[in-house]
């Protein structure tokens, strides 16, 4: 359960500011080192989470866009066109997974003549070719950093890997080795081999995504401890300079395998106060920054960049959350969890009675910048303009009691007592998630029923919604890559009951979906099976939209300006990689 965390935000704006959370002051600027005439550079700042180069060990947006940089995966997410979606395509693989019979087992051929960045750890050669040892090795350091990175999408998918990763965290063990892990070998030097627990052969959507970067052995284990001031990969940039919390330097290679980006360098940069951000954007020396709130007039006017960039031209881009909140209901509950007519209208009338905006402005939320989730699917997801169900988070209270009134829990009485019917809500004792209490109260009232909440602490919440008798969760979810699986899994049944971060919290379980989602998991997201996928996507939404097993909240927005000079590729945020595709509109 990946819950959204509000503090990040107030992190962001202290260090904004030019402090820590704790009033301590942040690192100084580093002066940028000027390229050469006619370079070309393109700048992000920073004012918080500077980019982490070991991508099995980062979990923030900044790092996984510099890691995206320096580092190949298997495959790739590439930009929509007019023609095609945003996809995936193969990168560091030679093609798609060759599948079994059984789909248990997907081979994997690589790319000939891929090498690694020039560096001393690889000796007199100072580089050497790809080879499938090194995605092994890669791999596995994935699964043993866990959630200290993406380790976690991986769990009881691979044959043998949970139960190698748990032993070597518990020896510290996170380098490069020669242990064998039973769903995880190099055939060949081009050919690897994955053994999978149940069909998987959607598996490169999440392979694409750059926390599972590949790194080579000697880097691994000759580098370890200090990958982000080393960082070797394959990618089309290298490191070039480094200082810790303030600057990240890349510089196009040359003899890159695959097609060159457009910009000599790439920078990432921090910035003391927010106003630097702005005066970087209007001088031309930062490519898109983030506006804040508290800021958001100063910059923007009629959606339009306004103050200081009115004439630094560019546009103003309005995003919706990649995740959002949501309550859960346990559908193993025999009054709460029917997927009889009753109990599907039952959950739909609770939906329909939640005042969204109501929830909002107890957590004293401002409408600008959040917003009620309508949709199944959050915001970025492939398909959602077919699969979203824009109707699930809509709110009619007069269309809520007249559904519960075709129910046997007519004017929200419980036939089996007589009296009121109760909902036992399990919560967290946080602000926030006592304004959702505070507000799912409400609802209930509204349609003659009555809430109880039993309270456990932030620590141990997660653990307890596994298993609580409860009839209600609280939970959210950020998309981690676009494909609608990684949000779909939260309602497979075979995820109930699991300690996972992806856990079916409402312990959802219909036959249908999981028909649907194993049919969609077992095809590869190759050009000819896309539109088998967004059928299959839709009707996985469908499903969810009539059984009603959650109940959509609502979702952050983020507001972005960014130069208007440049030529931005129409990929979603998840995807991490945006400026391999960035380029001058003249050229």
């Amino acid at each position: 359960m990946r819950l959204l965390r509000l503090a990040a935000a107030l992190v962001l704006l202290a260090l904004c500011m030019g402090v820590s959370p704790s009033g301590q002051a942040v690192p100084v600027p580093m002066p940028v080192p000027e390229p050469a005439a006619g370079v070309s550079t393109l700048r992000f700042p920073f004012a918080s989470s500077a980019p982490v180069l070991d991508p099995h060990r980062a979990r923030n947006a900044e790092s996984f866009q510099a890691a995206s940089l320096v580092y190949d995966t298997l495959y790739m997410w590439m930009p929509a066109t007019d023609k095609l979606p945003a996809r995936v395509v193969p990168a560091l693989a030679e093609g798609w997974p060759t599948v079994s019979e059984d789909g248990l087992t997907l081979t994997i051929k690589l790319r000939k003549g891929v090498t690694f960045h020039n560096h001393a750890c690889f000796g007199k050669s100072r580089t050497r070719e790809l080879t499938a040892r090194d995605v092994v090795d890669s791999l596995k350091r994935v699964a043993v950093c866990g959630e200290e990175g993406m380790g976690w999408m991986m769990y009881t998918l691979i044959a043998g890997l949970d139960e190698y990763a748990e032993s070597a965290r518990g020896e510290l063990d996170y380098g490069a080795n020669d242990t064998a892990v039973e769903g995880l070998k190099a055939a060949d030097d081009l050919t690897l081999v994955i053994k999978t627990t149940r069909p998987y052969a959607i598996l490169p959507t999440m392979l694409a995504h750059p926390g599972f970067s590949i790194l080579p052995r000697e880097s691994i284990n000759g580098n370890a401890g200090a990958l982000s001031e080393r960082a070797i990969g394959t990618g089309p940039y290298r490191l070039n300079a480094f200082a810790e919390n303030r600057l990240v330097v890349l510089k196009r290679v040359a003899e890159y395998w695959g097609e060159k980006p457009a910009y000599e360098r790439v920078v990432f940069s921090f910035v003391r106060y927010w106003e630097g951000f702005v005066r970087g954007l209007a001088d031309g020396t930062y490519a898109k920054i983030q506006v804040f709130p508290r800021y958001y007039d100063q910059v923007v006017k009629d959606n339009k960049p306004a103050g200081e960039l009115v004439n630094a031209g560019g546009d103003v881009l309005n995003i919706n959350e990649h995740g959002y909140y949501f309550m859960a209901f346990n559908m193993q509950d025999p009054t709460w969890g029917t997927r009889d007519a009753d109990g599907r209208k039952l959950r739909r009338a609770l939906s329909l009675a939640f005042d969204r905006a109501a929830l909002m402005e107890s957590a004293g939320w401002d409408a600008k910048w959040y917003s009620p989730q309508l949709d199944i699917l959050p915001a970025g997801t492939l398909y959602a303009d077919t699969a979203g169900r824009a109707e699930y988070g809509r709110q009619d209270l007069d269309a809520a009691k007249k559904l519960l009134d075709e129910t046997k829990f007519k004017g929200g009485v419980d036939p089996a007592t007589g009296k009121s019917l109760v909902l036992d809500l399990l919560s967290s004792d946080v602000d926030l998630y006592n304004s959702m209490v505070a507000t799912l109260r409400k609802a209930l009232t509204s349609l003659g029923m009555r809430l109880t909440v039993r309270y456990v602490s932030a620590a141990g919440y997660r653990d307890q919604v596994v298993d609580a008798e409860q009839q209600m969760f609280i939970a959210g979810w950020f998309l981690d890559y676009p494909d609608p699986v990684n949000f779909l899994q939260l309602f497979y049944s075979a995820h109930a009951g699991k300690q996972l971060e992806f856990s079916n919290n409402s312990r959802y379980a219909n036959p249908d979906f999981d028909k649907a989602y194993d049919a969609y998991t077992s095809l590869t997201p190759n050009e000819v099976n896309l539109p088998k996928l967004r059928e299959l996507a839709a009707t996985m939404t469908k499903l969810i939209a009539e059984d009603q097993p959650t109940i959509a909240l609502t979702h952050e927005k983020h507001v972005y300006v960014r130069r208007g000079a440049i030529d931005w590729p129409a990929a979603a945020v998840q995807t991490y990689n945006a400026a391999r595709f960035t380029r001058e509109k003249s050229e």
